[in-house]
């Protein structure tokens, strides 16, 4: 009895133990991972915010103004050549032109005529004048002459000389001075036909259309028997070569942009990065957007970016505060300390971080994480320490 007895209790341990380890098992089998979202935290600070989208522009981007009026006769360039400034572009019609050479050459000439008949007419005139005050100067000196001699001469005599050489004297002042006004006339009446015939000589030379800059012909508006005049455009230089790119900054990212500062210029239609230089930062803002505005010299030299194109440029601000940056939805917060997770060989380990900044979107860590590690951001409020996790890195990462 006592033996059976002994069985029994044996079996009934055995069963127990055997019970125990099938529900140790059972736990760990129970055990499933979480599925999270995970971001690769990298060193930096929030410098992306003061990213900035700018248009680019072609420095030299000139008109063409015809100088003249008239009909186009001939063009000599196509949309897409390049040209150099002074290169003919088209001529117009010369015969208007040339008449008004024609004319402004006689009246040139005649005003040299007339000038000169003027003037020989007075200088006759002074001559004669100069003869007539030498006879009358002549005899009042020989009437004064007899008279001191006691010959028949009466001082009625002398006055009468007298009063004829100050009228001679005063015929020639006048002579003289119709002379130096002749003179002045003349020159006057020559100076106004020559500037007459200057203008004509330089409204036939413009009938010759010229290239203002260098640059690419982007349009040519008329066809070959269209007026052309200085209030309609004839076309469109371009010049590619050197380029602006202009941005709009905050009055806070003021400090960040200095003249002559050298900034890198991406073109992302083109994949392509740039060099700069800042050429100008207005004093003033704009008061409808409260921004300044900033222009950047990039050179071209490809021919490969195109006035209209974006850019981007990012401003580093030298205030910036510098650490591990992680996405800010990552964070959750107990008791006031700032925690996150952090993934390491599929378990979440909670860590206590500092941070230093943060926007909506980044947060910069001083300590907690290090650069390299993966921060969970979605999916962490379902974790506990040391939690098994499924894991996706975010894209991009």
């Amino acid at each position: 009895m006592a033996k059976r007895l002994q069985i029994i209790i044996l079996c009934l341990l055995l069963i127990t133990i055997v019970s125990g380890c099938s529900d140790k098992a059972d736990t760990e089998e129970e055990e499933t991972a979480i599925p999270v979202m995970v971001a690769k935290a990298v060193e930096g600070s929030l410098g992306g915010e003061n990213k900035l989208i700018g248009t680019i522009e072609a420095r030299t981007d000139v008109t063409i103004i015809p100088e003249v009026t008239g009909r186009l006769k001939e063009i000599l360039v196509k949309e897409g050549d390049w040209v150099e400034e002074g290169t003919p572009l088209a001529r117009l019609d010369q015969e208007i032109y040339q008449h008004q050479i024609d004319q402004a050459s006689a009246g040139l000439l005649s005003a040299r005529e007339n000038t000169q008949s003027n003037i020989a007419r007075a200088q006759t005139g002074v001559e004669q004048a100069r003869q007539q005050y030498q006879k009358a100067s002549e005899a009042l000196a020989e009437l004064q002459n007899r008279y001191d001699q006691g010959e028949n001469v009466t001082e009625e005599n002398i006055k009468q000389a007298r009063d004829q050489a100050e009228l001679a004297a005063l015929s020639l002042q006048d002579a003289e001075k119709s002379l130096h006004a002749a003179n002045e006339a003349g020159a006057a009446q020559v100076r106004q036909a020559q500037t007459s015939y200057e203008l004509a000589q330089r409204d036939l030379g413009n009938t010759m259309i010229k290239a203002p800059v260098s640059g690419r012909i982007v349009s040519l508006t008329p066809s070959i028997g269209d007026m052309v005049s200085p209030q309609l455009g004839f076309g469109r230089i371009v010049d590619s070569k050197e380029l602006d790119v202009t941005f709009s900054i905050t009055e806070a990212q003021l400090s960040m942009v200095k003249e002559g500062q050298n900034l890198t210029v991406a073109i992302g239609s083109l994949g392509k990065e740039v060099e700069g230089k800042v050429l100008l930062v207005t004093s003033a803002t704009n008061p409808q957007t409260r921004t300044f505005t900033v222009k950047i010299a990039i050179t071209n030299e490809e021919d490969l970016i195109k006035p209209g194109m974006m850019a981007e440029i990012a401003l580093e601000d030298p205030q910036e505060l510098k650490g591990v940056v992680i996405p800010t939805e990552a964070l959750k917060e107990e008791d006031g300390k700032k925690l996150v997770y952090v993934v390491q060989e599929n378990r979440a380990s909670l860590r206590e971080v500092e941070v230093i900044d943060s926007s909506t979107l980044k947060t910069v860590v001083k300590s907690g994480v290090k650069a390299g590690e993966l921060v969970v951001f979605r999916g962490q409020y379902e974790l506990e320490d040391q939690a098994l996790v499924r894991f996706q890195i975010k894209e991009g990462e």
